[in-house]
């Protein structure tokens, strides 16, 4: 089985990139989805989540608080690590169990933080889905109503679409002029 993984910056369009391949019938893990179901199901790691940043993190009915814990991590420069070695755990062995179950020759892992989480992980290749910024403003900024300034503070704090692509073994370029399809299926064929 050969696993990919999968990241972007906010707005990069990496889901979408994920849809296509998921699509295509390569099973894609979104660990963003995973890391949410996961801060509500998992009963140690709530536990350590409210000892690490307050039992104000999760709402009264037991829902983790992701405007809280998004202001806590973009403006704490240590929420991350934090984060990191409460979390990534948990993440890394449920990764772990779904793959498990997966039967496809390809897989791929979609986390905005590849590269930065630290994650014991091991890809056989890593793809960066890049666009430019103005674009990525106008995306995030059309399914969330975030002001321009606070998303492009929050891009800041991420790796930088260079940076992706500088650690990543292929890019994909998501700016409306680079059809993606062709690239994901080039990019399968060289595998």
């Amino acid at each position: 089985m050969i696993r990919i993984g999968l990241t972007g910056g906010i707005g990069s369009g990496k889901s979408v990139v994920a849809t296509v391949f998921s699509v295509m019938g390569y099973p894609c893990y979104d660990s963003d989805s995973a890391m949410k179901r996961l801060y509500t199901s998992d009963g140690q790691l709530m536990c350590s989540m409210k000892q690490s940043f307050g039992a104000d993190i999760y709402t009264c009915d037991g829902r983790l608080d992701s405007k809280r814990l998004a202001d806590i991590l973009f403006n704490d420069p240590t929420a991350q690590e934090r984060i990191s070695r409460i979390a990534y755990p948990c993440l890394e062995n449920d990764y772990r169990e779904w793959l498990s179950g997966q039967k496809s020759d390809i897989t791929l892992f979609e986390s905005a933080i590849l590269f930065q989480a630290g994650l014991s992980l091991s890809f056989d290749r890593t793809i960066a889905v890049v666009a430019p910024e103005e674009l990525r403003i106008g995306r995030v900024q059309q399914r969330s109503g975030l002001p321009a300034g606070e998303i492009r503070a929050r891009m800041a704090r991420q790796m930088s679409d260079s940076e992706l692509s500088a650690c990543a073994t292929d890019t994909i370029i998501n700016d409306g002029l680079h059809p993606i399809l062709p690239q994901i299926e080039q990019l399968i064929h060289s595998l």
